[in-house]
């Protein structure tokens, strides 16, 4: 019933729009052949609109007779009308609306301050992404960030294209990208690409600003790797250089050297020389969906999966999606924390940091985590270490010996288990002593602490692409 009555009052105050000679207010919204004036009631403006409060009072509004002049050069008339008639009547309809169309509502909504539609013209967009994700991504990022009060939308564009940067990197408009569009996506931590493949984009971009340029960096001169650098000044301290590898880093970036700052051009030089340096400039944490590895751990991971010996797979050619289902520091160390998030997904990998060492440590469950007893049997399972500088040049694998006690199962209290005594997590991982290792099941142990703790874990669930 109140519901009814509710629809009954929208209809009538539409009706005050429509039919009344009583209006004081008069709009005028766009520009020159495309101007129209609306006419309004200043006390449901102000009613319904913080901007309309404040532009309508006595201090702000010019007046001509009895009514209160305005004017709108920035909206359209066609979606003023739609915005006004949101005013009075309270309803709004986007559906069968071009994505364009929408996105003058939201900005017109942004600039008259109306909050509860620009909410509500965000969830809209976020719910049809479907409609738009590959043709109008960028434009709804460009609108995004024009508009300080679409915080929502633009963290949602920011984490998808972070999650699947070819919708940014592939599309046909990446390069006439404007640099404020382009920087806050390399500042993302989450940015599933590796460290190699972000500044080859970023070169990309960057020649593509400077056309006249031979393709071959070998003629260049003083002058272009100077035009170069100027344009990429904002770019290249958000570059992770330190989490490329060294042929990454002479393969890729030290042809263009020229064009990095000498401060950090030699915190480079240093930190890849002199292993255990720490850098001095620029972002050092690994990018991706773990905070624990960078993309190229993750390609080492995938290829000790498919049994590869020596390293083969790249952030490109990646075989699997990795999907974070627990994190310690968000989560919790708890095991039973562990087995509601883990338990029956499948093949993942668990990755933890050893407390006393900074040691790197995990191992690959091929088969799925589960509360039970006895073991599951698996030739596939294996531990793993990269060392506590992180770095590929220290990685190690231990795959499984005997195979019917690779994946122990027991109760709640523990958490990913390896073979019998190999890797153990129970209670609170965090806690001192609550996990340890010891050669048993596996080829060898993959650190020299028997018992240890945890200042991070992850739980990987394994996606065939």
């Amino acid at each position: 019933m109140s519901f009814k009555l509710l629809t009954i009052f929208s209809n009538d105050i539409i009706n005050l729009l429509n039919n009344s000679e009583e209006f004081n207010v008069a709009i005028y919204v766009g520009e020159g052949d495309n101007q129209k004036v609306f006419h309004a009631h200043s006390l449901i403006l102000r009613a319904r609109s913080s901007y309309f409060h404040t532009a309508l009072s006595k201090q702000w509004v010019r007046k001509e007779g009895d009514d209160n002049i305005l004017r709108q050069p920035n909206i359209s008339p066609q979606v003023f009308e739609i915005i006004l008639n949101y005013i009075y009547s309270g309803t709004i309809s986007l559906i069968d609306r071009d994505i364009m169309e929408i996105l003058e509502i939201l900005a017109a909504s942004d600039e008259l301050l109306l909050n509860d539609l620009l909410d509500f013209i965000q969830e809209h967009l976020i719910e049809t992404k479907n409609e738009w994700l590959h043709s109008s991504i960028l434009k709804i990022y460009q609108t995004s960030l024009a508009h300080g009060s679409c915080e929502k939308l633009r963290e949602f564009i920011l984490a998808t294209i972070s999650s699947d940067p070819e919708l940014l990197f592939k599309s046909a408009n990446f390069l006439s990208l404007d640099v404020s569009l382009l920087t806050p996506i390399l500042k993302r931590d989450d940015l599933d690409m590796a460290e190699d493949e972000v500044w080859e984009q970023v070169i990309r971009w960057g020649l593509a600003q400077h056309l006249s340029f031979s393709a071959n960096i070998r003629d260049w001169g003083t002058e272009q790797f100077q035009a170069l650098s100027s344009t990429l000044q904002e770019c290249i301290f958000l570059v992770r250089f330190f989490q490329m590898s060294s042929s990454d880093l002479y393969d890729k970036v030290w042809p263009f050297r020229a064009i990095l700052p000498p401060e950090l051009e030699d915190d480079i030089v240093r930190c890849h020389l002199k292993p255990g340096s720490k850098p001095t400039f620029g972002v050092n944490t690994p990018r991706g969906n773990s905070t624990l590895v960078g993309h190229q751990q993750m390609s080492r991971i995938a290829d000790w999966i498919d049994r590869k010996d020596s390293p083969t797979y790249t952030g490109v050619d990646l075989p699997y999606k990795f999907k974070l289902l627990v994190r310690g520091t968000r989560d919790g160390f708890d095991s039973q924390t562990f087995h509601a998030k883990c338990d029956e997904q499948g093949p993942t990998f668990v990755i933890m940091k050893i407390a006393v060492s900074g040691e790197v440590i995990g191992g690959f469950n091929p088969i799925k985590w589960q509360i039970g007893t006895g073991h599951l049997e698996t030739r596939d399972s294996f531990l793993f270490s990269f060392g506590n500088r992180g770095c590929l040049e220290d990685a190690k694998i231990s795959r499984v010996l005997r195979a019917n006690y690779a994946i122990p199962l027991k109760d709640e209290s523990y958490g990913p288990c390896f073979g019998d005594k190999d890797l153990l997590m129970q209670g609170n991982f965090s806690h001192t002593d609550s996990c340890s290792c010891k050669e048993d099941d596996y080829e060898a142990p993959i650190v020299k602490h028997r018992k240890f703790s945890v200042v991070e874990y992850e739980v990987f669930k394994i996606i065939k692409k």
